[in-house]
């Protein structure tokens, strides 16, 4: 397992817990706070840094900041007769999946991207089924730990295909 995967996951571990908490005491304020950081480090978590431009290391990161606001974005506005957390999760992975591939010049198949974006919408479906933040939080965790693996393994390997 390498670096940048592992990091991945010790953030979607955090953002499972946090989850899980906010669903057990209502513990908003701390959740919130949690949910900003875990956005915030998950971008340099899921990439393998070593010999990559800082120019496009910025470019990348503050895309994906923008990318998984939109997944939050998509989880304010989703009810029971509009799933946007579906609509989110999915292109939400796409845009990533793409941005990674285009900006570090990896060579993830459109085939990989698409299946790991339609991965990224299934883990949403217990969240959809029967609200809870824990569940929100699992579903989180899981699109993390998707998109983390592809991205991770494309940055340091570049033999996905």
């Amino acid at each position: 397992m390498n670096k940048s995967f592992f990091f991945s996951i010790v953030v979607a571990v955090v953002f499972l817990l946090t989850g899980i908490a906010i669903a057990k005491d209502n513990a908003y304020d701390i959740g919130l706070t949690i949910t900003f950081i875990s956005f915030f480090l998950y971008p340099l978590a899921s990439i393998s840094l070593k010999n990559k431009k800082w120019t496009i290391i910025i470019v990348h990161y503050i895309i994906s900041i923008f990318i998984l606001f939109l997944l939050l974005s998509s989880y304010l506005l989703n009810d029971r007769t509009y799933h946007s957390i579906f609509l989110g999760a999915f292109f939400c992975s796409l845009f990533f999946q793409i941005l990674t591939k285009y900006l570090f010049a990896t060579q993830t198949s459109w085939k990989t991207i698409l299946i790991v974006s339609t991965f990224s919408l299934i883990v949403f479906i217990p969240f959809q089924l029967k609200y809870g933040y824990d569940r929100l939080g699992f579903g989180i965790f899981l699109w993390m730990i998707i998109n983390a693996f592809v991205t991770s393994k494309s940055t340091s390997t570049k033999l996905i295909n």
